[in-house]
C-alpha cells in the first residue's frame, strides 16, 4: 500500500518526515514493503499490509494508526450526510445469493459534467501510481484509496431493467475494461442487467457499461462480497485490480454508505453532480462485534503490568467504544472497519502493540532447558546431503507445483491453482530434475550429477506426503550399474540396509538415468555398519599373465583358486577369450590386481614375490606354464 505523505497529512496533523512516520508505523506492526520514494516532489511510504488488516488498505486507515500513536485527533474527509436518505430510485437490485453478496448499495447522480479532473486529484492518483482517466472514474479511484471501499460508476442509459448480482451462467463471456474477453463459470459472480453482464463483481467493470464522455446520469455502486469468492475469481482469470485486492478481504458492509457519501461530495464539487435517489440491497444486516476483555488476562498473556485506565485509553485512541464493566473487565464495541477483531486475544494484541512490544520486560525461563526437538529424519536428510555432495552431486530445490501429464499414483489436484500449467502437486521429483538438467545442457554441461530431497504428494485414502530423494546422472558413459552403485554407497554410508523395494531406477534417454528413493523407508530400515570411505584412494597394482594350460581345464575353478592364494590379491578376472594352440593346450589370459590390506603402498619386491607364488601354485595344481 503506497502512502503519499501529503495525502496522509490531510487526515492527521504531524510535522514528522516520512522516515519518522515509517518508523512509528513499523513499531506497531506495519512493515515497509519497499524503500521510501519521491514522486512529483512528495515522499511516498510503501507499506506491507497484512491479510487481516483490510482497513489499512486505505490512506484514512493508516492515518488512524498514526493518530493513535501520536495521540492526536483524526481529521475526517467531508461528505454529504444525507445521501442515503434520498427517495428510492426507479431501478431494482436483485441479489441471488446473500452469502455471496452481503450488500449492494447504490445512488443515482444527475447533471454530471464529464471531463478532465482537477490537478490536485490527478496528482494524488499519480503519487499513488495510478493513472488519471476522467473525473468521474478518478473520483471513484480516489475514494477507494482514501477509504478502502471500491466503487463503480455505470452510465444509467446503458442499464436495461433491474440490476442483478448472480453467479455467471456456464459459457457466458465478459469483455472487461482492459478489452480482454473472459469465459466465465458458475463459480464467478457477476453484476448484470436483464440483457447483459455489466461487471465481473468485485474485480472489473464491463467495457460497454462504464461512464463515457457524453454520460450525464450515473448509477454509483458500492458493494461488499464474499471475499473468498472474489479471490477465487481473481485468481481463476488472473485479474488483479485495486478493487479485487480490497474486496478479497472482509470489508464491513457499513463502509459502502460512507464511501458513497464521500464520493457524492467530491462529484458535486468536481462534476456538478446532484444525488437524486438511492437503492440499497442489504439482505442480512451485520452488527459490529462486542467483546469483553479481562485486565488480568491482558497482563498474564502479555507479561506486563498495565492498569485498566491505560488499556482503555489505548483502545479509545483506536476508535473502539469502551465501557468500564467490572473492576477487572471492560466491555468493548469494535468499530465497523476493524473486521479482524473477533475475540479477547485480538483486543489484548491491540493494547500490547500500541503500548510497545519493546516495553514488554524480558526474563529468563524458570524451568529446565527444553529437550532438543530436532527431527531425527531431518538430521538423516542432512547427512544424505553431505554424502551426495561428497560424491560430486549438486543439490537443487524446485517447487512442488507442477503439471504431470501422467502419474503413477493418484495426484493431488488444486481447485484454485494460479495457472493451468501448475494445477497439481508433484507425485515424483523426476520432472523437476529433468527440467534442471535441460538447463545445464543448454550451457554445454556434459557431466551432470544432480539431486533433490523434497516431498511428493498423493491421494491414497486421504492426502499423504513422503520425503523423497531424486537422483539424475547424465553423461556419455553412464549405465544402470552406476546409479545403483551410488544408491548402495549412499545407504552404506548412512549405515542402512537397502532393498530394491526402497527405490527405482529408469532411463530418461540414451545418456541420462533417473533414480528415486523413499527416504522414510530407508530411515526405518535395519541398521548396518557403514563401509569405510577412504580419504585418498588405495594403491592397486595391475598384472597381466598369459598362461599355457591343458585344453580341458575349467577356467572358473582357476580364477577362484587364485583368489585364495594370498589375501593381497585384490581381484582376478579373465582377459581375452582363451586361444587354442593345439589339440592339447590353450592360452589363458588372466588380469590380476594387488593391494595391501592396510592400504599402504605395495612394493615392487612384494609384487615379484606374489607373482612367483601364483606361478608356482598354478604349475603345481593345474600344470600351467607362463607363455613364452
Amino acid at each position: 500500500m503506497k502512502i503519499p505523505l501529503n495525502w496522509l497529512k490531510q487526515y492527521v496533523t504531524t510535522r514528522e518526515d516520512s522516515a519518522s512516520i515509517a518508523k512509528k508505523l513499523t513499531s506497531i506492526g506495519h512493515m515497509l514493503d519497499g524503500p521510501i520514494k519521491k514522486v512529483q516532489g512528495t515522499e511516498v511510504i510503501d507499506l506491507e499490509i497484512r491479510q487481516n488488516r483490510p482497513d489499512c488498505l486505505s490512506i484514512l486507515g493508516v492515518a488512524r494508526e498514526l493518530s493513535a500513536v501520536n495521540k492526536t485527533q483524526i481529521i475526517f474527509p467531508e461528505i454529504i450526510k444525507d445521501v442515503m436518505f434520498k427517495p428510492s430510485g426507479d431501478w431494482k437490485i436483485q441479489i441471488a445469493d446473500p452469502s455471496l453478496c452481503f450488500r449492494f448499495n447504490s445512488i443515482q447522480l444527475d447533471h454530471i459534467q464529464v471531463g478532465e479532473s482537477p490537478t490536485w486529484l490527478k496528482d494524488a492518483l499519480i503519487n499513488y501510481s495510478m493513472e488519471p482517466v476522467i473525473n468521474v472514474v478518478d473520483v471513484t479511484n480516489y475514494v477507494m484509496i482514501e477509504l478502502g471501499q471500491p466503487l463503480h460508476a455505470f452510465d444509467k442509459k446503458n442499464i436495461e431493467g433491474s440490476i442483478q448480482v448472480r453467479p455467471a451462467k456456464k459459457g457466458e463471456t465478459f469483455v472487461g475494461l482492459n478489452d480482454k474477453k473472459y469465459s466465465l463459470t458458475n463459480q464467478d459472480l457477476v453484476i448484470a442487467d436483464t440483457q447483459k453482464i455489466i461487471a465481473l463483481a468485485g474485480v472489473m467493470g464491463s467495457k460497454t457499461s462504464g461512464v463515457q464522455s457524453d454520460s450525464s446520469t450515473i448509477i454509483l455502486e458500492a458493494a461488499t462480497y464474499n471475499h473468498a469468492s472474489i479471490r477465487k475469481t481473481s485468481l481463476r482469470h488472473t485479474i488483479r485490480t485495486e478493487a479485487s485486492l480490497r474486496l478479497e478481504k472482509f470489508l464491513h458492509p457499513q463502509l459502502t454508505s460512507i464511501a458513497l457519501c464521500r464520493a457524492a461530495y467530491l462529484l458535486k464539487e468536481i462534476c456538478g453532480a446532484e444525488v437524486i435517489a438511492s437503492v440499497d440491497a442489504y439482505p442480512r444486516k451485520r452488527d459490529v462485534a462486542k467483546i469483553s476483555m479481562s485486565i488480568a488476562r491482558l497482563n498474564e498473556l502479555g507479561g506486563v503490568s498495565l492498569e485498566k485506565k491505560l488499556a482503555i485509553q489505548i483502545l479509545k485512541s483506536l476508535e473502539f467504544e469502551v465501557q468500564a464493566g467490572t473492576s477487572d473487565t471492560i466491555s468493548v464495541t469494535v468499530p465497523y472497519f476493524r473486521t479482524d477483531i473477533t475475540c479477547e486475544e485480538d483486543l489484548i494484541e491491540e493494547v500490547l502493540r500500541m503500548h510497545g512490544y519493546d516495553t514488554i520486560p524480558s526474563s529468563l525461563p524458570l524451568g529446565a532447558v527444553p529437550a532438543d526437538i530436532q527431527s531425527r529424519l531431518y538430521e538423516f536428510e542432512e547427512k544424505m546431503r553431505d554424502i551426495l555432495v561428497a560424491l560430486t552431486f549438486d543439490e537443487h530445490i524446485t517447487e512442488p507445483l507442477t503439471n504431470e501429464l501422467t502419474s503413477k499414483i493418484t495426484p493431488v489436484v488444486l481447485q484454485n491453482s494460479l495457472t493451468s500449467e501448475k494445477h497439481m502437486l508433484r507425485t515424483t521429483l523426476e520432472g523437476s530434475l529433468i527440467y534442471v538438467a535441460s538447463n545445464y545442457k543448454k550451457h554445454k554441461r556434459k557431466n551432470i550429477q544432480i539431486f533433490e530431497i523434497g516431498k511428493i504428494y498423493f491421494n491414497e485414502k486421504g492426502y499423504k506426503e513422503i520425503s523423497t530423494l531424486g537422483l539424475l546422472v547424465s553423461n556419455s558413459h553412464v549405465q544402470y550399474s552406476d546409479i545403483k552403485g551410488i544408491i548402495e554407497t549412499l545407504a552404506s554410508q548412512l549405515g542402512k540396509k537397502i532393498s530394491s523395494k526402497d527405490f527405482f531406477i529408469e532411463p530418461v534417454d540414451s545418456d541420462t538415468w533417473y533414480a528415486e528413493l523413499n527416504i522414510e523407508k530407508l530411515f526405518n530400515n535395519v541398521s548396518c555398519d557403514p563401509v569405510i570411505v577412504l580419504t585418498s584412494p588405495p594403491q592397486i597394482v595391475l598384472q597381466d599373465l598369459s598362461m599355457v594350460a591343458p585344453i580341458d581345464l575349467k577356467i572358473g575353478e582357476v580364477v577362484n583358486r587364485i583368489k585364495n592364494i594370498d589375501n593381497r590379491i585384490y581381484s582376478v578376472s579373465l582377459g581375452e577369450t582363451p586361444k587354442n594352440t593345439n589339440k592339447k593346450t590353450q592360452i589363458i589370459f588372466l588380469k590380476l590386481s594387488f593391494r595391501n590390506l592396510d592400504n599402504s603402498n605395495i612394493t615392487k619386491t612384494d609384487i615379484e614375490k606374489l607373482r612367483t607364488k601364483i606361478l608356482s601354485y598354478l604349475k603345481k595344481i593345474f600344470s600351467m606354464e607362463l607363455a613364452r
